[in-house]
Order: structure tokens, then C-alpha cells, then sequence
């Protein structure tokens, strides 16, 4: 809405990685000061931002979400945001609004994410007619995502259910038909827990770090039905006289086949529980398997114009960051 009063210039802007808005264009609203002289102008848009992601060592990824602002008509003053007011105001991590010494206005909110830093750079200073082409500035937010939230909900739930095939033990090895049972139940029950799953990781056509524990937890679970074939005592006599066995002899086996079991059962899961420790040591510190910042930069292939000019960008908040650490 415009000011009737004001029928002057207002700079115009348009978000060059938007893909869907509320509105055409910005809802403008103009205000003027009688006595400074001074004119503000507001401009308003709900917008759906692209962003190319690498999604490779999800759950323990890191991203740059990027929002590029142009004017055709105007020239962009860069906006410059001290790296150390995350120090001074912790509350700016978890989305709350911040107001620096600027007086400009950040909020940020990232569900299951945590806001590591941000940045507003400036890549076209000036307005150029000749090529009708105005300034341009983007803002950078370095984010990591909560590995936790996936450990608890999603890796947890399934160490527990490959964990329950170790209740086989108590089955004796003649009874492969009740084993076989008790472990096709729990294969089944996780292929269902991955149609829960399916919707909470990205869908991509490479896998994840995520994907690689699923079809991990598949093979542990496969392995464990061949050990249940593999272990009865009809079996082990098979291959011990080479040919099939009358009940007689297949009654000699029974201890050997139970033996095999317990040590095989025990061997199982402390496997897939060193696993899950791993899982467990790298959702508590993420940091072991996250990239820097400039390797992240390297990966993420943008889809804005000012991609080529952003290099420069995130190695100053690489080396902020490093600043504050010292």
C-alpha cells in the first residue's frame, strides 16, 4: 500500500531464489517525517525460497540457506552484522528476534536445525542503466541440523528392534519354524517402521548416512535368518556326513547346534550394539563427521545469480568463527 501523501521514488526489490509468493510483487508501505525529512519505506512479501542441498551425510549435514535480494532501481547498502552477537545474545540461536547496534531486525527459526552464523553480503554496490541491472545483496545462514531429534525417534527405535532377535536364544535350534517366525515378524516390523521413516528424510537419488544404518539394520536381520536355517541340528548333520540323517543321528547334533546359536546370538548383538555406540557418539558430537564450512560451500550448488560471489562470503565466516574460538 502506498502512501498517498508520498508520490516519490521507492526503491523496488525482488528475491531472485524465490519460486513461489503470496503476492506479485512487494506490498509497499511509505512513511515520511514532516520535520527530518526523513522517508522509510516497508516492503512486504511471504516467499518460497530454492536452495540446492547436499544431503549426503544427513543427519549430520550442514547447510547454507541463502535469501538474494535485488533491485532493478536502486543501489543495496550492505548490511553488516557482528559475528559476536551470538555471544552476547544466545536467545538469537533459538529464533528469538535480536536487534543489533544497526538497527536492523534478524529472526530466524529452524525446526530440528541449529543456526551456527549468518552473514549479509553485498555483490553489486551500484545501479548500472546501461544494463538496467541494480544492486544485489544476499543473506547467508550457516545452519546445522540436531542429529539427536533422528537418534532418539528413528535409530533408537530400530537398534531396539533388530535387539529383540536376540530373544532367539531361548528358542532351541530344532525349532527353526518358531525362529524363522520371530525374526520375519521383526524384519517386517521394520520394513513398516520405514514407511514412518520415509517421510522425515529427504528423498534423493543417493544415500544417506541415514539410508546406509537402515540397510545395515536389514542386513543384520537377513544374516540372523540364515543363521536360524543354518544352526539346526538337521542341518549341521547334513554337512557333517554329507547326505540327510535319520532322526538318531540329527539328535546327536543338538548340542553342538546349541552351542553354535548361543555364541552366534552373543556375537550378533554386540555388533549391532558397537554400532549403535558409534551412531550414538557421532549424534552427540556431530562435529566429527561435519564438513567445514568452505567444503560445504563447495558441495551446495546454488541457484541464485550471485552464486559465483559467494566463496568469499563464507571463507570470512570461516575465519570469524575460528576468531572467536581463539
Amino acid at each position: 500500500k502506498r502512501n498517498s501523501e508520498y508520490d516519490g521514488f521507492i526503491p523496488e526489490f525482488t528475491m531472485v531464489n524465490c519460486v513461489d509468493t503470496q503476492f506479485d510483487s512487494f506490498q509497499v508501505t511509505v512513511r515520511t517525517n514532516q520535520r527530518t525529512g526523513e522517508i522509510w519505506s516497508s516492503h512486504y512479501n511471504t516467499c518460497t525460497i530454492s536452495e540446492s542441498l547436499e544431503l549426503e551425510k544427513f543427519p549430520f549435514d550442514r547447510q547454507l540457506f541463502r535469501v538474494v535480494f535485488k533491485s532493478p532501481n536502486s543501489a543495496l547498502k550492505q548490511w553488516e552484522i557482528d559475528v559476536g552477537i551470538l555471544d552476547f545474545l544466545p536467545d538469537f540461536k533459538n529464533g528469538k528476534r535480536v536487534e543489533n547496534t544497526s538497527q536492523y531486525l534478524v529472526s530466524c527459526e529452524l525446526k530440528s536445525w541449529t543456526m551456527a552464523d549468518f552473514k549479509v553480503g553485498q555483490f553489486k554496490e551500484d545501479v548500472d542503466p546501461a544494463s538496467l541491472t541494480g544492486g544485489e545483496m544476499e543473506i547467508t545462514i550457516m545452519a546445522e541440523r540436531s542429529p539427536l531429534y533422528f537418534f532418539i525417534n528413528f535409530v533408537l527405535v530400530m537398534y531396539l528392534i533388530v535387539a529383540t532377535n536376540f530373544a532367539n536364544v531361548s528358542v532351541s535350534p530344532s525349532d527353526s519354524a518358531d525362529r524363522l517366525a520371530t525374526t520375519i515378524t521383526l524384519l517386517l516390523t521394520l520394513v513398516a517402521f520405514k514407511f514412518v521413516l520415509a517421510d522425515a528424510i529427504p528423498k534423493v537419488g543417493y544415500l544417506t548416512y541415514m539410508d546406509k544404518y537402515v540397510l545395515t539394520s536389514y542386513f543384520f536381520l537377513m544374516i540372523s535368518i540364515v543363521e536360524n536355517v543354518a544352526v539346526t541340528p538337521r542341518f549341521l548333520c547334513y554337512l557333517d556326513k554329507n547326505g540327510f540323517c535319520n532322526e538318531l543321528e540329527t539328535a546327536e547334533f543338538e548340542g553342538d547346534a546349541t552351542d553354535t546359536d548361543f555364541y552366534f546370538q552373543i556375537i550378533f548383538l554386540v555388533a549391532w550394539t558397537f554400532e549403535n555406540i558409534i551412531v550414538a557418539i557421532f549424534s552427540f558430537k556431530p562435529q566429527i563427521l561435519q564438513e567445514s564450512w568452505k567444503k560445504v560451500q563447495e558441495g551446495q550448488i546454488g541457484e541464485t545469480e550471485s552464486s559465483v560471489k559467494r566463496t568469499s562470503v563464507v571463507e570470512d565466516l570461516d575465519l570469524k568463527k575460528e576468531q572467536l574460538l581463539q
